[in-house]
């Protein structure tokens, strides 16, 4: 049996993985995060303030963090960075799991278009935001972890439990506030369903590519349909 730790199981890519997982027989899941929840297998934890549970896993999927284009330095500093060094270290301590941390595309974001981004596409040494900064500074910490581990830079994730993407594009339109794209390209841009497909999640995704490469930092892109998953290209350290 393998046994998982989920961090930002009350969110919306955590909390996914956690409940379409938790009654499976070969797979003993816990989570944890900073909101309270009445889950036997989870456990209330900021994480900034450290990360240590009576749990032994095989795998850490570290989806937790601090997502907006908006807050103090400090708090991007705390969720993002601070957490993940604190994952990390509960990693070292725990006989080094395998690492997957959930990072974000927006670390390639500039403000202009964009197209046919891979892993080797150039990253800062601007940022678009403290999200992004702060994301990638996550990025760097987990590269020198020491045990195998996979980073992945979903793009766009919607599906249901979505609190970030379609609400905030339903409340512009609401609003009549929708920009209007005057360009003589059309105007595209990825998606990810959060289930994926009938059998495959983002996050269990990142747990097959542990186990057949071991080492590879990934980006994913859907188009046309939420059931479409293209995997652009893997990058080994």
């Amino acid at each position: 049996m393998i046994k998982i730790l989920i961090t930002g199981a009350s969110g919306f890519v955590g909390g996914n993985f956690l409940q379409r997982f938790s009654n499976r027989g070969d797979i003993e899941i816990h989570g944890v995060s900073r909101r309270a929840r009445p889950w036997e297998n989870y456990t209330q934890i900021d994480l900034s303030q450290g990360l240590d549970i009576n749990f032994k896993p095989d795998v850490v999927i570290h989806a937790a963090a601090h997502v907006s284009p908006w807050g103090s330095q400090k708090t991007f500093f705390d969720k993002n960075i601070l957490a993940t060094e604190n994952v990390i270290r509960f990693c070292e301590k725990n006989d080094h799991p395998k690492l997957i941390y959930v990072s974000s595309s927006s670390v390639y974001y500039h403000d202009k278009p964009q197209l046919n981004i891979t892993e080797n596409s150039p990253i800062g040494p601007d940022f678009i935001n403290d999200y992004a900064a702060s994301k990638y500074a996550g990025e760097e910490r987990v590269r020198k972890y020491s045990g195998k581990k996979v980073i992945l830079r979903p793009r766009a994730i919607f599906g249901p439990g979505d609190t970030v993407l379609f609400p905030r594009l339903l409340e512009v339109a609401k609003k009549e506030r929708l920009p209007l794209f005057t360009t003589p390209e059309p105007v595209i841009g990825d998606l990810i369903y959060v289930l994926a497909t009938r059998n495959l999640s983002l996050l269990s995704l990142g747990l097959r590519l542990l186990a057949l490469l071991g080492l590879c930092c990934i980006a994913l892109n859907c188009r046309k349909s939420p059931r479409f998953f293209k995997l652009i290209s893997v990058m080994f350290w």
